[in-house]
């Protein structure tokens, strides 16, 4: 049930597994990565690495602040990331890989 939430709860549950040594289930075998991005998410993660906030990506994607806030949720869990400023690095290093 939680895997469908996605978002911030999952992200947050993700690290209180971790923190007990657990794996997450969505890890067995998951696609991470950019890969694991949808086409919307990697051009939200594109600005996001350029350091907008969510209230500029609202604006230049004509969504709503709080549909901002969910993509960057997902983007950071996906990216196994904890902070916006670590979503340059993870897609840098993810297109290295390629």
């Amino acid at each position: 049930l939680l895997g469908r939430w996605g978002g911030w709860r999952v992200a947050q549950l993700d690290g209180v597994q971790l923190r007990l040594g657990i794996t997450p289930a969505d890890e067995h075998g998951a696609v991470t990565g950019l890969a694991a991005l949808t086409r919307r998410e990697r051009e939200v993660a594109g600005l996001v690495a350029d350091g907008l906030t969510n209230a500029e990506l609202a604006r230049r994607l004509y969504i709503s602040p709080r549909t901002a806030a969910v993509h960057v949720s997902n983007i950071l869990r996906k990216l196994g990331v904890a902070s916006r400023t670590e979503v340059n690095d993870a897609l840098a290093a993810d297109l290295q890989r390629v």
